[in-house]
């Protein structure tokens, strides 16, 4: 009867600690912020950059101010967003962007997630860029990447390394 008590007492305990996991595609969850869909683009031998990106909720609003890898992947890492420069024939166009503006990857000092809302960090717009690679980022991989907020504060995660979006 003892031995009937304790293999049910584990498994109540098992359930327990299982229902309090995360099945959304590895996602990260504190202080009002969630973070799903991380993933990493491979990058080629020769590239010495890389990017991450995900989708980040905040139920009271809270600001992506840093983002940080262990030093083994990244000698640095920024916020970027990637935007439209204009050109002297776009600035000369009164404020239009004809073809010949140029896209361009930018850092920025920090991301402003509103208070019920996500933000999309993606290809062609707000990325985590991960620079001076000593090694490529190859597929099948995971890198631990730590996200700084102003209020929820840091915020590790495993992110899978993808050629492309799950």
């Amino acid at each position: 009867m003892k031995k009937l008590l304790m293999v049910a007492g584990v498994t109540a305990l098992m359930l327990g600690v299982a229902a309090c996991g995360d099945d959304s595609d590895n996602g990260s969850s504190t202080e009002g912020v969630t973070i799903s869909g991380q993933w990493a683009r491979t990058s080629p031998m020769m590239a010495t950059a890389g990017a991450a990106y995900m989708v980040i909720e905040s139920s009271d609003g809270d600001v992506l101010t840093a983002a940080s890898v262990d030093p083994s992947i990244a000698a640095k890492v920024e916020i970027h967003e990637t935007r439209l420069v204009e050109t002297e024939t776009t600035a000369m166009m009164n404020g239009t962007a004809p073809a010949d503006g140029a896209m361009e990857m930018v850092p920025i000092d920090q991301l402003e997630i509103p208070a019920g809302e996500s933000v999309s960090l993606e290809p062609g717009g707000y990325h985590i860029m991960l620079l001076d690679l000593p090694a490529p980022l190859e597929l099948g991989t995971d890198i631990e990447l730590t996200l700084t907020f102003e209020t929820a504060g840091d915020v590790t995660l495993t992110v899978p390394v993808r050629d492309e979006a799950p």
